[in-house]
């Protein structure tokens, strides 16, 4: 997903070593298992979600139960913060990712404080660079400050990579999306859904993002005929979305 790809590119940038895994189980094997200084926990997974996994770890034996844990979370609002906090995870990040919030929140986490860092800068102007914000109140089918913020944090071979596999990643996801209307499965229609806001939001495809978050939250609520209706958009929406992000970039490479 895209914002493992920013949260690699970002901690590999500042000499992380970076562990990937894609379930809440998993995650909490990796714990169990190794040497971490800090976990990264998506509010969802399959299998074991976030809280659910932060839950395991903080009841594993050992020095590991107590590894600062942050979340990541697209929604970042006032219940799921307290699900979070309540599990024992250590502070919120949202999602798309801000780089510089999120290296500032480690910073806090790992140094065992409450109090805020300020020496990262958030991307963007003085006023901070809020992804999400600007995504959901924006009117363009594109963001490009999206796209150029991270080119300016992680350079633009890695955002190119980032481009590439969400192209490569659309015929299977609305195949998998498409299979899961069929069996009218609201599950596995929400974590596809979320998944692909997730991607979208990383490149900046705003048209897209909406979309996707209006069909992971018809869905949870079982509201499965709108969102096949919302589905209906996804494929167009994606490929104008596309095409203007590779206009940005011949117009970028010319410069």
């Amino acid at each position: 997903p895209g914002n493992q790809l920013v949260a690699r590119g970002l901690l590999a940038k500042h000499g992380h070593s970076v562990t990937l895994v894609g379930r809440g189980d998993a995650a909490v094997e990796a714990v169990r298992h190794g040497a971490f200084d800090i976990v990264l926990m998506d509010y969802h997974m399959p299998g074991l979600d976030g809280v659910e996994a932060t839950t395991a770890i903080r009841a594993l034996p050992g020095p590991v139960a107590h590894i600062p844990i942050l979340a990541v979370t697209a929604g970042a609002m006032e219940h799921e913060i307290q699900r979070c906090l309540a599990s024992g995870m250590n502070g919120v990040v949202a999602k798309p990712i801000d780089p510089g919030r999120l290296m500032r929140e480690m910073a806090r986490v790992l140094s065992h404080s409450d109090d805020p860092v300020d020496d990262m800068p958030d991307l963007g102007d003085g006023d901070g660079f809020d992804l999400a914000a600007i995504l959901r109140d924006g009117d363009a089918a594109v963001e490009p400050r999206a796209l150029q913020a991270m080119r300016d944090e992680l350079g633009d071979e890695f955002v190119d990579e980032m481009v590439a596999d969400f192209r490569g990643s659309v015929p299977p996801t609305l195949e998998a999306l498409r299979e899961a209307m069929a069996n009218a499965d609201a599950t596995a229609i929400e974590e596809i859904a979320h998944a692909l806001k997730s991607g979208a939001g990383s490149i900046g495809l705003r048209e897209v993002w909406r979309i996707a978050e209006t069909v992971e939250a018809e869905a949870k609520a079982g509201h499965l005929a709108p969102a096949a209706d919302s589905c209906i958009a996804l494929a167009p929406a994606i490929e104008r979305g596309l095409a203007q992000v590779s206009t940005f970039e011949k117009a970028g490479s010319t410069e």
